[in-house]
């Protein structure tokens, strides 16, 4: 499917079609993910608020209902970038996930060893190939190349 070219001692990543590009946007996993950890992240709040006490504070409520219409949002973005029409989604996917990288790891938890740091890579990594995908969609289907609908 994609392939990496050298150019001017540069290494780029080159998608040969427009069907390639549509089924890379289509493989991007991330997005999924990251709408799954921030679902889940959610469910976790919910559970220690309704657990420590069964009268929750509103805000402690408000911080919960902020978290879980975060996870519908990010959902929303993923599914622009798998179905190849996110360029602009991808980059506030890519954005989001990044700001989210450095609350997590800027927090100083002592549970975070090397597997979260690769879990994380993974995930950001396939976010920023499906971006980069809808970006190569939007600019082949500018310049008029044939097969402009998703296979």
């Amino acid at each position: 499917m994609a392939h990496s070219v050298k150019l001017d001692g540069h290494v780029r990543l080159k998608i040969p079609t427009l069907a390639d590009s549509y089924k890379m946007a289509g493989e991007s996993f991330g997005g999924g993910a990251f709408s799954f950890l921030t679902l889940l992240g959610c469910g976790v709040a919910a559970l220690k608020a309704y657990s420590v006490h069964l009268d929750p504070s509103a805000a402690e409520i408000s911080a919960i209902a902020a978290k879980g219409l975060e996870a519908i949002f990010i959902a929303f973005l993923a599914w622009r970038v798998r179905i190849g029409r996110g360029a602009i989604s991808g980059l506030l996917l890519v954005g989001l996930y990044v700001l989210e990288m450095i609350g997590t790891y800027s927090s100083g938890d002592p549970r975070l060893n090397i597997g979260f740091v690769v879990m994380h890579l993974c995930i950001l990594v396939s976010i920023v190939l499906g971006a980069y995908a809808c970006i190569v969609i939007r600019l082949r289907e500018r310049r008029g190349e044939l097969g402009t609908a998703s296979p």
